[in-house]
Protein backbone atom coordinates (compact mmCIF):
# COMPACT_ATOMS: atom_id res chain seq x y z
CA UNK A 1 0.00 0.00 0.00
CA UNK A 2 1.35 3.45 -0.94
CA UNK A 3 0.27 7.01 -0.17
CA UNK A 4 -1.13 7.31 -3.70
CA UNK A 5 -3.24 4.17 -3.34
CA UNK A 6 -6.97 5.01 -3.11
CA UNK A 7 -7.35 2.66 -0.14
CA UNK A 8 -4.55 4.48 1.70
CA UNK A 9 -6.18 7.86 1.12
CA UNK A 10 -9.43 6.48 2.50
CA UNK A 11 -7.64 5.04 5.54
CA UNK A 12 -5.85 8.35 6.18
CA UNK A 13 -9.14 10.25 5.91
CA UNK A 14 -10.76 7.87 8.38
CA UNK A 15 -7.91 8.30 10.89
CA UNK A 16 -6.67 11.89 10.52
CA UNK A 17 -4.77 11.75 13.81
CA UNK A 18 -2.50 9.12 12.23
CA UNK A 19 -2.22 10.73 8.78
CA UNK A 20 1.40 11.79 9.28
CA UNK A 21 2.75 8.31 9.97
CA UNK A 22 4.95 6.57 7.42
CA UNK A 23 6.99 3.39 7.57
CA UNK A 24 9.96 3.56 9.90
CA UNK A 25 8.39 6.05 12.29
CA UNK A 26 9.05 9.16 10.21
CA UNK A 27 6.27 11.55 9.34
CA UNK A 28 4.93 12.99 6.13
CA UNK A 29 5.17 16.44 7.67
CA UNK A 30 8.96 16.39 8.07
CA UNK A 31 9.35 18.34 11.34
CA UNK A 32 8.79 16.67 14.71
CA UNK A 33 8.67 18.17 18.18
CA UNK A 34 9.83 16.34 21.29
CA UNK A 35 8.13 18.66 23.77
CA UNK A 36 5.78 21.64 23.87
CA UNK A 37 5.02 24.22 26.56
CA UNK A 38 3.75 27.74 27.14
CA UNK A 39 5.16 30.72 28.98
CA UNK A 40 2.59 33.44 29.43
CA UNK A 41 0.82 33.84 26.07
CA UNK A 42 3.73 32.34 24.10
CA UNK A 43 3.72 28.76 22.80
CA UNK A 44 7.03 26.94 22.43
CA UNK A 45 8.18 23.59 21.12
CA UNK A 46 11.51 21.84 20.73
CA UNK A 47 12.34 20.03 17.50
CA UNK A 48 14.19 16.71 17.35
CA UNK A 49 17.33 18.59 16.24
CA UNK A 50 17.29 20.73 19.41
CA UNK A 51 15.92 23.96 17.92
CA UNK A 52 13.33 25.70 20.08
CA UNK A 53 10.63 27.70 18.36
CA UNK A 54 8.07 30.03 19.93
CA UNK A 55 5.16 32.07 18.69
CA UNK A 56 2.53 34.34 20.27
CA UNK A 57 -0.81 32.62 20.86
CA UNK A 58 -2.39 35.65 19.21
CA UNK A 59 -1.32 34.28 15.81
CA UNK A 60 -4.26 31.80 15.88
CA UNK A 61 -7.94 32.65 16.51
CA UNK A 62 -8.72 29.83 18.94
CA UNK A 63 -5.51 30.33 20.88
CA UNK A 64 -6.18 34.07 21.07
CA UNK A 65 -9.53 33.37 22.74
CA UNK A 66 -8.22 30.59 25.02
CA UNK A 67 -7.71 31.11 28.74
CA UNK A 68 -4.17 30.81 30.11
CA UNK A 69 -5.09 27.39 31.55
CA UNK A 70 -6.45 26.18 28.21
CA UNK A 71 -3.39 27.47 26.39
CA UNK A 72 -1.05 25.69 28.81
CA UNK A 73 -2.78 22.35 28.09
CA UNK A 74 -0.86 21.86 24.82
CA UNK A 75 0.08 18.30 23.88
CA UNK A 76 1.96 16.70 21.00
CA UNK A 77 0.18 14.45 18.50
CA UNK A 78 1.03 12.50 15.33
CA UNK A 79 4.50 11.55 16.57
CA UNK A 80 5.30 15.16 17.42
CA UNK A 81 4.14 16.60 14.09
CA UNK A 82 1.19 18.51 15.55
CA UNK A 83 0.31 20.60 18.58
CA UNK A 84 -3.10 19.81 20.10
CA UNK A 85 -5.37 21.70 22.50
CA UNK A 86 -8.20 19.34 23.44
CA UNK A 87 -10.41 21.82 25.35
CA UNK A 88 -10.54 24.30 22.49
CA UNK A 89 -10.41 21.66 19.71
CA UNK A 90 -7.34 23.16 18.01
CA UNK A 91 -4.63 21.36 16.04
CA UNK A 92 -1.64 23.15 14.51
CA UNK A 93 1.10 21.45 12.53
CA UNK A 94 4.68 21.85 13.63
CA UNK A 95 5.65 22.22 9.98
CA UNK A 96 3.24 25.13 9.51
CA UNK A 97 4.77 27.01 12.41
CA UNK A 98 8.34 26.32 11.28
CA UNK A 99 7.40 27.60 7.81
CA UNK A 100 5.74 30.72 9.29
CA UNK A 101 2.17 29.88 8.31
CA UNK A 102 -0.12 31.67 10.78
CA UNK A 103 -3.83 32.58 10.69
CA UNK A 104 -3.37 36.10 12.01
CA UNK A 105 -0.78 38.81 11.53
CA UNK A 106 1.71 39.56 14.29
CA UNK A 107 -0.01 41.89 16.78
CA UNK A 108 1.05 45.54 16.33
CA UNK A 109 1.92 45.88 20.03
CA UNK A 110 4.35 42.94 19.66
CA UNK A 111 6.20 44.76 16.88
CA UNK A 112 6.43 47.97 18.93
CA UNK A 113 7.74 46.08 21.98
CA UNK A 114 10.51 44.44 19.95
CA UNK A 115 11.55 47.65 18.18
CA UNK A 116 11.90 49.57 21.46
CA UNK A 117 13.83 46.78 23.18
CA UNK A 118 16.81 47.18 20.84
CA UNK A 119 16.39 43.79 19.13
Amino acid sequence: MTLTDPSTRIALAAFPHEAGHLAGGSTALGYRAVRAWTCGRMVFFELTDGRQIGFPAERFRRLLEASDEQLAAVTLRVSGSALRWEDIDEDITVRGIVEGKFQLALPANHLVARSTSGL
